[in-house]
C-alpha cells in the first residue's frame, strides 16, 4: 500500500498556510486515485484537503490529504490535533497507547499492518520531556521511493505482488548526533522565507560562477601585487559579506555597505610585500629577513611613492642587507627582532603605496559578485516562469503567538526537480547531476534522510530528496572551496560527549551555528534557509529571535560575524523575561584581542567564563561527512574560551554551578583522551634528546641535536618500512624481469644465470633511482659526528638489509662477473656524461634574456614521455644534464595546479623545461629516428611574468655555479 501512498511522518513545524506541496502528476502509479464509491466526505473535511480515494491493490478505500500528504484507512475526525490549525500540537489532548498517531486520533496507513516494524527501527530511547511529540518512525516501509527507478514503480503497482517486509535501513557504526532530543526554544510565529526554492540547474550555475569569482581573485592578487591570495581569505570574505548583505542571493553578496571588505583588505595587505611564514630555524629567519628587505625596496621603486617614503624604505632595506653580509653569527632571535624593526619602519610606507591597488582588488571582486548574483536571479526567475510558478508569492497571514521553533519554510512552491543519479562506492554515497558529482559517507546520508523525514512537509514520497541533497552538498562545497582541508576550520563542531553534557546539565537543545552535515541536534540555525530548511534548519541565526530556551553557539571564526553575534545575544537577553541561555565557544585570540572576546568579558549577562588550554581539547572536523574516521577529530591549536551568557530567569534555571562545570570539563577531557589509531611508522617523530652514558671517570653526555644525526635516527626507524615498500615494487615488476631473463637465456645460451642477471638489474634500478637525490656539498663534518653516524649505521645494518630483494653478499666469496648482452639500437642513445666531465652551461641557451612573457614551457615528466623515455622517471635529466630545468616552488606548483597543468599532490617535485630546447632535441640525430617519439605529449604553456623572472634568476645562478 505504501507504493501508492507511503506512510507519512508528521513534520515538526507548522504547515505553510499557502500549500507548497507538489501535487502528484497524473498517470503516475504513485498518485492516489479519487473514488466515487461510498458516501461523500463532509464539507469540513473537503475544505481541510481530504479526499476519498481507492486502493487498487488492497481493493478498499482510503483517505488522502492533498495539503499534508497524509493517508488514512479510516475517515478523518475533526476536533482533535489538526496540523492546519494547530501545527505543533500544543492544544491537542494526549493520546493513550504507544502507537504513533498523526494528531487527529487516526491510525496511519501501513503495509499489511507494518510487518516487522520493531526490527527496522534503530532510534535511541527518547528523553523525558514535555516538548511536543516528535517523529518516531525513521524508516519508510516498503523500500525507499527516492531510489526507485521508473520501471520499479510500474512493478510495484501490480496488484498481484504481495508486499514483503521492509528492508533494514543503513545503520552507521558510529553516530555523531542525537536527533531524538526535542527542542525547548520558543519563538514568535513567523512568515515563510521569500527566497526561491533550490534547483540543481541553478545551483550548478552558481557553483560555476563562484569558482570563476575565486579565479578572478587569484589572478588579481598575482597581477597587481605578485602574491598568492591569503589562504581561505575568500571564504572569510563570504562570511563577512553575508553579515551585512541585503541582497537576494543566498551565497554571493550583492548589496553591501561598505563595498570594500575590511577583512579582505587587511589580509591581503598583511602579505605585502611578501607573506611571512612561521619560522622554526635560524636559516629560515635569515632568508625571510633578506626577502622582505629585497621585496620592500623593489616595491617602493616600482610604485608612485613620495620621495620621503622612498628614502626611508631604501635606507632601511640597504642597512638590513649590509648587516646580513657583515654578521654571520646572529641567532634566530636577532633575525626576528631585526625583521620586526624593519616591518615597523617600512610597513606604513609600503601600505600607503599599495592601498589603492588592494582596494581595487576588493571592490573589483565585489562588483563582479553583484553581476553574477543578477545573472543567477534572472536564471532562477526564468526557471520558475517555465513551470508557471510566480516568483513573488504572497505570504500567508501569521498569528501573533509563541510556538516551539520549527524549520524554515519557503513561500514559493518548489518546481519539479530533475533526475539525480545515486550510487554507492564502499562507504560513500555518490550523487551525480550533469557530470557533477558530490560525495557523502553513508552514515551522514542516512542522517540527512532522517532530518528530511522530520522536517520536510511538501515531499512525503521523497521524489525531490536526491536533488535537494545534491543542492545542499554542492552549496557548502562551493562556499568553502574544493582544496585539501579548505574550509574545514570554519565549520568545526564540538565532540558529541560535550553536547551530551550540555543537554544534560544545561538543557541545551539548539545549535546557533551549524548545518545539516555537522549538526548534533535536529534543531539548529544555518546559513542557507533555502537548501537547509528541508533538513531542519531554522534559518540564519542573526535573523532568529527566540523568546526562551538554552542554546549552544560555536560560530565560524570570523571576527565580524562573532561581533555581530554578540550584539544579537545582548539584544535577545535584554528583551526577554523568559529563561534564556547562550553557551558560547570562541577562540582565545589575545594578540590582539578580538572585539567579540572583549565585549563578552565585559557583558552584564556574563555568568561564568572558563578557558580550555590549547592541545588539551579537540573539535570534530568540518568535513566530517566525507573524511575518514581517523581524521574525524583534531586537536585545537589555540585555546577556547567558553562564556555563559544568561538573563536572570535563565541563570535561575541553568546556573553554571561547580558540579555542572566539573562534569562539563570532564567531558572535554574524556573526548580529547580517546584512543587513537594504531601506531604508524610514518607518524613517528624523533625528538632531539640527550642520552646519558656511564663512564669510568665521569658521566659522558652525547648530544643528539645535530641535524645529520637526527635524520639518520629517523632513517633507522623508517628503513624497515622502506624495505617493505621496495619489495612490493619489485614484486609488481617481477614477472617482467623473469620473462626478460628467460628470453635472454633462450637467445644467448644456457650459460646465463638468470638469478644473477635479475639481481644486477635490480641493483642498477636502485642506482639509477639515486640520481634523483643528488648529494649536497659537504661542509666539513665534525669527526665526532661522523663517528656517531658510523656507529648508528653499524647498529642498524640488520634493519637496513632486512627484507631487501638483493641477496646479501658473503665475505671472502668472489662475485660472479655480470654478463652483458648488448643489442644494436635503432637510434643512437646519447651517452651519459662522466662525473669528472664538467657540465657546460654557457652559450645562447643559457642566456636569461631569452626568457620572456612569450616563452613556452613544458613539464619535465611530459618531456620525458615525448622523447620516448616514459618508462624511467627523470631519465631526461641524466642524459641531458646541460638542459636548463627550473624546480617549481610551492607558489609555482599552486599556479600550475590551478590551471590543470599538474596535479595538486603534496610534496611532489615539478621541473619546468623550455619547449624550444625539447623541440631541438627531437630534431637532433639522437632522436629523429626514435620510434617512441611522441611530441604531442608536450602540451606547452605560458607562465606569468613573475614566474619568468624567477626562472631568469635561477638560470643565472645555475650558470654562475658551472663557471
Amino acid at each position: 500500500m505504501s507504493n501508492e501512498s507511503p506512510t507519512v511522518v508528521k513534520g515538526e513545524g507548522p504547515v505553510t498556510l499557502s500549500p507548497s506541496g507538489s501535487t502528484p502528476s497524473q498517470g503516475s502509479p504513485l498518485s492516489p486515485t479519487s473514488s466515487s464509491k461510498g458516501p461523500e466526505l463532509p464539507e469540513e473535511l473537503l475544505q481541510a484537503g481530504w479526499a476519498r480515494c481507492w486502493s487498487k491493490r488492497e481493493n478498499r478505500p482510503y483517505y488522502f490529504n492533498r495539503f499534508t500528504n497524509q493517508s488514512l484507512w479510516e475517515m478523518p475526525v475533526l476536533g482533535q490535533h489538526d496540523v492546519i490549525s494547530d501545527p505543533l500540537g500544543l492544544n491537542a489532548a494526549p493520546v493513550e497507547g504507544g502507537e504513533c498517531n498523526l494528531g487527529n486520533g487516526q491510525r496511519k496507513r501501513k503495509i499489511s499492518e507494518e510487518v516487522e516494524a520493531e526490527a527496522n527501527s534503530f532510534k535511541r530511547a527518547k528523553s523525558q520531556s514535555t516538548a511536543p511529540s516528535t517523529p518516531s518512525t525513521p524508516n519508510t516501509p516498503g523500500g525507499k521511493p527516492w531510489s526507485s527507478a521508473p520501471e520499479d514503480k510500474q512493478t510495484q503497482s501490480t496488484p498481484s505482488v504481495a508486499p514483503g517486509p521492509s528492508p533494514a535501513p543503513y545503520r552507521p557504526a558510529v553516530v555523531y548526533w542525537d536527533l531524538e532530543i526535542p527542542t525547548n526554544a520558543v519563538i514568535q510565529q513567523r512568515p515563510p522565507d521569500p527566497q526561491l526554492p533550490p534547483h540543481p540547474e541553478v545551483e550548478l550555475q552558481r557553483a560555476q560562477l563562484v569558482t570563476k569569482l575565486r579565479q578572478h581573485y587569484v589572478e588579481l592578487c598575482y597581477q597587481r601585487e605578485g602574491i598568492e591570495p591569503p589562504r581561505e581569505s575568500f571564504n572569510r570574505w563570504l562570511l563577512e559579506r553575508k553579515v551585512i548583505d541585503k541582497g537576494g542571493d543566498p551565497l554571493l553578496p550583492s548589496d553591501c555597505d561598505p563595498v570594500i571588505s575590511p577583512p579582505m583588505f587587511r589580509e591581503v595587505m598583511n602579505d605585502i610585500p611578501i607573506r611571512l611564514s612561521r619560522i622554526k630555524y635560524k636559516e629560515e629567519a635569515r632568508r625571510q629577513l633578506f626577502r622582505y628587505a629585497e621585496a620592500a625596496k623593489k616595491m617602493i621603486d616600482s610604485r608612485n611613492a613620495t620621495p620621503h617614503s622612498k628614502k626611508v624604505v631604501k635606507w632601511n632595506a640597504e642597512d638590513t642587507m649590509n648587516w646580513l653580509r657583515r654578521d654571520h653569527s646572529a641567532s634566530k632571535e636577532d633575525y626576528m627582532d631585526r625583521l620586526e624593526h624593519l616591518r615597523k619602519q617600512c610597513g606604513p610606507h609600503v601600505t600607503e603605496v599599495a592601498k589603492d591597488s588592494v582596494e581595487g582588488i576588493c571592490s573589483k571582486i565585489y562588483y563582479i559578485s553583484v553581476v553574477y548574483s543578477r545573472r543567477l536571479k534572472d536564471a532562477h526567475t526564468a526557471l520558475m516562469k517555465e513551470y508557471n510558478l510566480s516568483e513573488g508569492c504572497e505570504p500567508p497571514e501569521v498569528q501573533d503567538r509563541l510556538v516551539y521553533c520549527y524549520p524554515a519554510r519557503l513561500a514559493c512552491p518548489s518546481p519539479p526537480q530533475p533526475r539525480v543519479e545515486l550510487h554507492f562506492e564502499n562507504e560513500m554515497a555518490c550523487l551525480r547531476y550533469k557530470g557533477e558529482m558530490v560525495k557523502i559517507n553513508r552514515g551522514h546520508f542516512s542522517k540527512l534522510e532522517l532530518l528530511y523525514r522530520y522536517s520536510c512537509i511538501d515531499d512525503a514520497r521523497f521524489e525531490k530528496f536526491l536533488s535537494r541533497v545534491w543542492c545542499l552538498i554542492k552549496r557548502y562545497q562551493v562556499m568553502f572551496g574544493r582544496g585539501v582541508n579548505e574550509g574545514t576550520g570554519l565549520q568545526v563542531a564540538l565532540p558529541e560527549l560535550v553536547f551530551e553534557v550540555l543537554h544534560k546539565q544545561f538543557g541545551v537543545s539548539f545549535e546557533c551555528f551549524a548545518s545539516p552535515l555537522n549538526c548534533y541536534f535536529k534543531q539548529f540555525c544555518s546559513a542557507f534557509p533555502d537548501t537547509d530548511g528541508f533538513f531542519g534548519s531554522r534559518g540564519p541565526f542573526l535573523s532568529f529571535r527566540p523568546a526562551s530556551g538554552s542554546f549552544e553557539a560555536n560560530p565560524p571564526f570570523s571576527e565580524e560575524l562573532m561581533d555581530a553575534m554578540v550584539t544579537h545575544f545582548e539584544d535577545l537577553l535584554d528583551s526577554s523575561t523568559e529563561p534564556l541561555s547562550f553557551i558560547v565557544f570562541v577562540p582565545e585570540w589575545r594578540k590582539p584581542a578580538t572585539p567579540a572576546l572583549t565585549r563578552m568579558e565585559g557583558s552584564r549577562f556574563l555568568r561564568h567564563q572558563l578557558t580550555v588550554s590549547a592541545y588539551e581539547h579537540e573539535y570534530r572536523s568540518g568535513s566530517q561527512h566525507i573524511c575518514k574516521k581517523e581524521e574525524m577529530y583534531y586537536k585545537a591549536v589555540h585555546g577556547t574560551v567558553v562564556f555563559f551568557l544568561q538573563n536572570s530567569a535563565g541563570f535561575s534555571k541553568w546556573e553554571p554551578s561547580a558540579e555542572r562545570l566539573a562534569e562539563f570539563m570532564s567531558a572535554y577531557q574524556s573526548s580529547s583522551s580517546r584512543p587513537g589509531p594504531a601506531p604508524n611508522p610514518w607518524n613517528l617523530m624523533i625528538k632531539h634528546r640527550q642520552v646519558q652514558r656511564r663512564g669510568r671517570r665521569s658521566h659522558m653526555v652525547v648530544s643528539f641535536t645535530d641535524p645529520v644525526v637526527s635524520m639518520d635516527l629517523l632513517r633507522a626507524v623508517l628503513q624497515p618500512s622502506f624495505n617493505d615498500d621496495i619489495i612490493a615494487v619489485f614484486r609488481k615488476y617481477q614477472q617482467f624481469l623473469d620473462k626478460a631473463a628467460e628470453n635472454v637465456k633462450e637467445n644467448v645460451g644456457d650459460d646465463v644465470q638468470t638469478d644473477h642477471l635479475i639481481t644486477d638489474t635490480c641493483r642498477n634500478l636502485l642506482e639509477q633511482a639515486k640520481q634523483m637525490f643528488p648529494e649536497a656539498e659537504s661542509k666539513g663534518a665534525r669527526p665526532g659526528v661522523e663517528a656517531n653516524i658510523k656507529r648508528s649505521r653499524q647498529t642498524d645494518d640488520d634493519s637496513t638489509h632486512r627484507g631487501s630483494p638483493i641477496p646479501k653478499k658473503r665475505k671472502g666469496r668472489p662475485c660472479a662477473p655480470a654478463a652483458t648482452f648488448d643489442r644494436p639500437l635503432t637510434y643512437s642513445a646519447p651517452s651519459k656524461p662522466k662525473a669528472s666531465e664538467p657540465v657546460r652551461r654557457d652559450g645562447p641557451k643559457w642566456d636569461p634574456n631569452r626568457l620572456n612573457d612569450g616563452s613556452t614551457f613544458v613539464l619535465g615528466s611530459r618531456a620525458n614521455k615525448a622523447l620516448g623515455m616514459g618508462g624511467t622517471r627523470g631519465r631526461i635529466y641524466i642524459k641531458h644534464s646541460g638542459l636548463f630545468k627550473y624546480a617549481a616552488d610551492a607558489q609555482d606548483k599552486h599556479w600550475l595546479a590551478e590551471r590543470q597543468h599538474m596535479r595538486a599532490t603534496g610534496g611532489k617535485m615539478a621541473y619546468l623545461l623550455i619547449e624550444e630546447d625539447i623541440q631541438d632535441l627531437s630534431r637532433s640525430d639522437d632522436y629523429k629516428e626514435c620510434p617512441d617519439l611522441r611530441m604531442e605529449e608536450l602540451k606547452p604553456f605560458s607562465v606569468p611574468i613573475w614566474m619568468v623572472e624567477k626562472m631568469q634568476r635561477a638560470m643565472e645562478a645555475q650558470r654562475s655555479e658551472a663557471l
